[in-house]
């Protein structure tokens, strides 16, 4: 051999990424709701916000969760009556 080194594979993932294609990070979810990733903390410390899986430091959100908790939080504008 001549003082070449073999190419390493990168370090493996600790998770596949097709086993979190179903899931957004807390960053990702900020960014396709508009608000900020703060914003989605406070909702979580008062028991607002969408459900969440925690491993280690990392926070996911199941997107069928999420699309279900937008839909259980829609209103109905209801009519006045006329006094």
């Amino acid at each position: 051999m001549s003082g070449t080194k073999s190419k390493q594979p990168p370090p493996a993932s600790p998770i596949p990424s097709s086993l979190l294609e179903d899931f957004y990070t807390q960053p990702a979810l900020a960014g396709e709701l508009g608000v900020n990733k703060r914003t989605l903390q406070r909702w979580e410390a008062k028991r607002l916000g969408p459900p969440h899986i925690q491993i280690g430091r990392m926070r996911l959100y199941n997107k069928a969760s999420v699309r279900a908790w937008i839909l259980a939080n829609e209103t109905k504008h209801l009519r006045r009556r006329a006094s």
